[in-house]
């Protein structure tokens, strides 16, 4: 009697398993999740080609981090105010390749670094402007231009006083420092150079005030396990040389600092 019901007990066991694993089985994969990942017209972080594809060294790294899984990526571009602005409080939202700075950084869960930037300022070559930090720049009264919400507005709120002048459009920068509007531009460092190569510009960097990193930043109402699993990907491209790679593909005519 007594193994009779061992058996039976054994059985019932066993059944429970089974009916276990089967409804386990039966769930749904993770569902999909799609990002949506705002940028403007960023070169060569993130574009859109003559064909409207988005592509970028920014893109590109996204792209090979959520391979495999379940995440989803909805590019779109849009005035960099607007997409700023939509950045900070849509649900599922990123923002690609901006600079992570101390005073974003609450703002944003994030992904990266993707690539080190920083910010800078650049100036004319024949001017001969070699500022030996922010409070030279201020004590000898040259004006800065700086574009609204751009990394470099940062400067605005860290050094109070300083002689600023508004750019409405990072693209139309290096002609207005060309033409004298301003003594300096400040910029992340990747954007300035390539903008002030695509103008033909004669300017060149003359202060590197930080190192900020190039990183993708999410809004705080994205799901966290979400922004997990793409820094996850990102940090196994970059482990297996990836994001090198990428940065070589566009950045050959731009010199990059070192990573750490």
């Amino acid at each position: 009697m007594i193994n009779r019901i061992k058996a039976n007990s054994t059985g019932v066991s066993r059944s429970c398993w089974l009916a276990l694993l089967l409804t386990w089985c039966a769930q749904p994969a993770m569902a999909q999740v799609t990002l949506r990942v705002l940028t403007d017209n960023n070169p060569p972080l993130a574009f859109q080609d003559d064909r409207g594809t988005f592509r970028g060294l920014a893109v590109d790294i996204l792209l090979r981090a959520v391979e495999g899984t379940s995440v989803n990526i909805e590019f779109e571009q849009l005035p960099w105010p607007r997409a700023y602005a939509r950045g900070l409080k849509d649900p599922n939202t990123c923002l690609i390749g901006i600079g992570r700075t101390a005073e974003r950084e609450p703002k944003f869960r994030w992904v990266g670094p993707f690539v080190k930037g920083g910010i800078s300022l650049f100036a004319m070559k024949q001017r001969h402007l070699k500022p030996g930090g922010m409070k030279e720049v201020m004590a000898q009264g040259h004006t800065v231009g700086i574009a609204r919400d751009d990394v470099a507005s940062v400067l605005l709120t860290r050094y109070p006083g300083i002689l600023s002048e508004h750019i409405p459009r990072q693209t139309l920068a290096p002609k207005m420092l060309e033409s004298g509007r301003f003594d300096l531009w400040a910029s992340g460092r990747i954007l300035g150079e390539y903008r002030l190569m695509e103008a033909g510009v004669d300017a060149e960097e003359v202060l590197r005030v930080d190192d900020t990193e190039v990183s993708m930043g999410c809004t705080l109402e994205t799901d966290a396990q979400v922004v997990a699993k793409v820094q996850a990907g990102l940090v196994q491209i970059t482990a297996r040389k990836i994001t090198s790679e990428i940065e070589r593909s566009y950045l050959n005519r731009i010199p990059l600092p070192a990573r750490k």
